[in-house]
């Protein structure tokens, strides 16, 4: 077209007209020279003025009347606009799922987020949240939210309180998928830190859970985000009180994940039931030295896997290696955290063992190594390892440990700043001292019921 640029740069490579590799949400040169990556990806066209007196016919008189009244009543109503054609949002929703950089792609929340743009315009509550979650994409790392981002994201809440309150709508695999889409949003943009809210739903989906209908669950978009969403649930259990799931649905989920129930104990059925060895460790102590032993050889097999793969100082952070190195160092990440969790609950029963003392010490090592060897694919490719370093922090007794661990995680709180990462540790380590505590008065099979703490809120969606 005459007279559009067909260069896509951002703002600041085309100041100085420097080639622009489009990466977002930020370029290569921009994050090298810590500049405000803006406009990245985006058509840039010139307007021209004429002189309407000039045209040649009354027909394109008429246009160009047309054409001044659309600009001028476009200029006067320049509030936002929440009524996005569902094609424009699978446009968006599709251009944020094209950044294939295992430091930006939030494939990582999940694989079935690929799918979504296949069922987007089906739900009010999916679209809003999907609108959300592009809109807040670009700008997840920044301090300055823009307001059309919170305008959003006030509004993808605001739709999903009226689908809950329908129950025709209410537990549709769609509504699940826009209550996790704007817990990813949380993540982003809130709470803060001294916001006693959690940032996570984990009581609605758990409660939706129990209403879905898994025989009609058939498809691979609905088994994986079932699956994201158990995990999800099971990993805000364990320090948050008021989030469990019952045993009876917790058994069909598992099932239904998978179907052919392995001969030894998985990995999601081993993290399972860490929430039940945390409220009530005492019935279950042989149970939690099975599991520990089982976990031990998972953690083994993870890291012979990840000492296989070959190594490159000239990788691409978008090569299927980087990948396939991220995903590995995630399990291998939780599993040792599990590890540590587990580790954690006998030394309540044993706490002068010096065995348990020792690898207690060593897999806090491990993590704050990893964590930092993992930099590199910071912030969406590591964040995890936020919360392998909160169990960490809460199980380690060595001071100049403790003060390693939290300022590692002081750098890894800086990519999500409105997340309380903290608080999730207070939670943690006031369960273990309430056992540790009752175990060291005598108390036998002291069940926790409730801690008085600041996290005892409940979900602000239902």
């Amino acid at each position: 077209m005459p007279g559009v640029p067909s260069g896509k740069a951002c703002n600041e490579c085309r100041k100085v007209k420097k080639k622009c590799d489009q990466l977002r949400p930020c370029c290569s040169r921009c994050q090298r020279l810590r500049l405000r990556c803006e406009g990245s990806g985006q058509q840039r066209y010139m307007f021209k003025y004429a002189n309407p007196g000039k045209l040649e016919s009354p027909a394109a008189q008429e246009i160009a009347n047309r054409k001044l009244d659309l600009e001028v009543s476009t200029r006067q109503t320049p509030t936002l606009s929440f009524q996005i054609p569902a094609d424009l949002l699978t446009t968006s929703f599709i251009r944020t799922l094209e950044i294939r950089d295992v430091r930006y792609d939030i494939s990582y929340y999940g694989p079935f987020l690929r799918e979504i743009p296949q069922i987007l315009g089906q739900s009010p509550a999916l679209d809003a949240a999907a609108k959300a979650l592009v809109t807040s994409y670009p700008h997840f790392r920044g301090n300055n939210i823009p307001p059309n981002v919170l305008q959003y994201y006030g509004r993808s809440l605001r739709v999903l309180r009226e689908t809950l309150n329908d129950p025709k709508k209410a537990h549709a695999p769609e509504t699940l998928c826009a209550i996790y889409l704007i817990t990813v949003c949380e993540s982003w943009l809130g709470p803060s830190e001294g916001n006693p809210k959690s940032g996570m739903h984990g009581q609605a989906v758990a409660y939706l859970l129990q209403k879905v209908d898994l025989k009609k669950c058939d498809n691979d978009f609905e088994r994986d985000m079932i699956t994201t969403l158990t995990v999800m649930v099971i990993f805000e259990s364990i320090a948050n009180l008021n989030v469990l799931f019952e045993q009876t649905l917790l058994e069909r989920l598992l099932a239904f994940i998978q179907p052919e129930a392995p001969t030894n104990p998985s990995p999601l059925s081993i993290m399972s039931r860490l929430p039940v060895y945390m409220r009530n460790p005492d019935p279950y102590i042989v149970e939690i030295g099975a599991a520990y032993i089982k976990t031990c050889e998972i953690v083994q097999k993870i890291r012979s896997a990840l000492d296989k793969l070959p190594t490159s100082e000239s990788e691409s952070f978008s090569s299927p290696l980087a990948f396939q190195k991220a995903q590995l160092l995630a399990q291998y990440a939780t599993m040792l955290t599990m590890l540590l969790a587990l580790n954690a609950l006998l030394r309540l029963f044993d706490p002068d063992n010096p065995v348990l003392q020792s690898v207690t010490h060593s897999f806090c090592e491990q993590i704050l190594f990893e964590a930092q060897a993992a930099y590199c694919y910071r912030p969406l490719g590591a964040a995890y390892f936020a919360v392998c370093l909160v169990v960490a922090l809460a199980t380690s007794d060595d001071p100049e440990q403790i003060v390693q661990i939290e300022r590692v995680l002081a750098d890894y709180q800086s990519d999500f700043k409105h997340y309380g990462w903290k608080n999730q540790c207070f939670h943690f380590g006031k369960i273990l001292e309430y056992h540790r505590n009752r175990l060291r008065a005598g108390t036998q099979n002291g069940a926790l019921v409730k801690i008085q703490t600041e996290s005892s809120e409940a979900c602000c969606m239902m």
